[in-house]
């Protein structure tokens, strides 16, 4: 009587081809799993910081007891005061939110798709006393505008 014991090769050829489609059936699943997740997340990650700054550039406009400009400046170099982008023609190089308020004036300026911001203090006759340093608010931003018109009436 023969007594078999352990498997043959073609036994163990079969196992391993069935593990190996298996192993490659799920890190499929964990590889697209994790691909989604990440664009998933950088996406969460663009929309959060684009209402933070959003949230920014209201409460520096409900702060505000002097005024607001709008300007945009051409490849030439000469700057415009504008009330909106529908006065805008061409591509501008640079637009510009001015904020003023009581002490201080808030530059918010769009330049080579980074939005940043500069703080400038000033006195009673709207002289800049001191230039802050220019702050980064977001970057890879491919779209800036502001509607002023309301504030002009």
């Amino acid at each position: 009587m023969k007594n078999n014991k352990g498997f043959s090769l073609i036994e163990l050829v079969v196992v391993v081809a069935i593990l190996a489609i298996l192993g490659v059936a799920v890190f499929g699943f964990i590889f697209t799993g994790s691909h989604s997740y990440r664009g998933v997340s950088d996406e969460a990650d663009l929309q959060y910081n684009a209402q933070l700054v959003i949230n920014q550039v209201e409460n520096m406009l409900i702060d505000s007891t002097k005024g607001v400009a709008y300007s945009c400046t051409d490849e030439a170099g000469n700057k415009k005061q504008v009330l909106s982008d529908k006065e805008i023609s061409g591509t501008p190089n640079e637009k510009t939110l001015t904020i003023y308020s009581t002490g201080e004036v808030f530059n918010i300026i769009w330049k080579d798709k980074v939005l940043s911001l500069q703080k400038d203090n000033v006195d009673a006759g709207g002289n800049v006393i001191s230039t802050g340093k220019m702050v980064r608010m977001a970057d890879n931003v491919t779209f800036f505008a502001a509607d002023i018109t309301q504030a002009a009436n």
